[in-house]
């Protein structure tokens, strides 16, 4: 992965074309041999489903898994797990809150899709991109989608007014039906839609084509909040803060992670939220599992944190149990509640 690392940041050196600098995009496909395969044919072919995957997925860089092979029969028989569980509804869409840096207000949540099948929990990363690769993702999106504004209903029946943040994939950002269906779920719940966030990654948004950028757009006439997560990740110019119409950007946890012990990281957390105030932009560090990351990101003017220091991504009622346990009470319509302490939910 070191190697592949270098590969890519040697490819995203700018390039000038006729006066203009270009920053090229690389996604790459890494095999091993003999462990995805003994010749060399065997061994391209897994090289080229890993790299086909790395360019319609969040990853730059993708390592060749037999599960996200279209043609594998482990893969066709998590499909078919997969496709049952969702008609079964047995998914469930779990919830990590994100709390004010400085005041302690629980001011929303992020919905994470979770698979218990066969008394196992199925990664994330291992059953997203294959549905994304086998065309799942709009009834997955559908799924969380409505789940979490269920969810976010019944919290404000019990007094807890937060908002809820979901991912979105390029595929279901192409979906021209989408924004049509969440006015509707948003509707169906009588959720105000400032208390949705979409939340699309910087490589989504660096790729950005015409019909995703449609899609995005359509979205925020909907009057939801648009995130974008991972910043700080690409190898693409800043452009597209200026042109697209978002309410906030998320630091990459890798930097959040790292500023206890690195001046880099430091400097360039410091820099994102320094940028993304200067655009009137929100700005969520996620990854904060320290007291000493916390105390940085609060000397920054880091807006809201997210990671284990705040909770462990938990489900619904849980986190209703943990808003009770600290003893919040609603302070603000349709944005967050006051707790009197913060901790991993137990």
């Amino acid at each position: 992965m070191n190697v592949a690392a270098r590969i890519r940041a040697s490819l995203g050196r700018p390039l000038n074309v006729e006066g203009l600098a270009l920053s090229p995009l690389s996604k790459i496909g890494i095999a091993i041999g003999p462990i995805h395969g003994k010749s060399t044919e065997e061994l391209l072919r897994a090289a080229d489903v890993a790299s086909d995957l790395a360019r319609h997925t969040q990853p730059p860089v993708v390592v060749y898994r037999v599960e996200t092979d279209i043609h594998s029969e482990s893969r066709l028989e998590l499909l078919t797990r997969l496709r049952r569980a969702l008609d079964d509804e047995t998914l469930e869409v779990w919830f990590q809150p994100k709390v004010d840096a400085i005041s302690g207000l629980v001011v929303g949540a992020e919905a994470l899709l979770r698979w218990q099948d066969q008394e196992r929990w199925i990664p994330p990363d291992l059953f997203i991109p294959a549905a994304e690769a086998a065309g799942m993702m709009n009834e997955l999106t559908d799924f969380v989608v409505r789940r979490s504004l269920a969810a976010v209903a019944k919290w404000k029946a019990n007094g807890h007014s937060l908002g809820v943040a979901v991912n979105l994939s390029p595929s279901s950002l192409e979906d021209s039906d989408l924004p049509a269906r969440i006015a509707g779920e948003l509707r169906r719940f009588q959720i105000h839609p400032p208390s949705l966030t979409i939340e699309i990654t910087e490589s989504v948004v660096m790729g950005l084509g015409q019909t995703v950028a449609e899609g995005l757009s359509r979205l925020r006439s909907l009057g939801v909040r648009i995130s974008v997560d991972d910043f700080g990740t690409g190898y693409s110019s800043l452009r597209y803060l200026k042109d697209l119409d978002i309410d906030e950007l998320k630091l990459d946890r890798s930097f959040v992670q790292d500023l206890s012990v690195s001046d880099r990281s430091a400097t360039i957390a410091r820099a994102v939220i320094g940028l993304g105030h200067s655009l009137g932009l929100q700005v969520v560090a996620e990854g904060v599992e320290t007291v000493e990351a916390r105390d940085l990101l609060n000397e920054m003017s880091c807006d809201v944190l997210q990671g284990f220091l705040v909770a462990r991504p938990m489900d619904e009622t849980k986190l209703a149990r943990w808003l009770d346990r600290h003893q919040t009470k609603q302070t603000r319509p349709d944005r967050s509640v006051r707790i009197t302490k913060t901790g991993p939910a137990k």
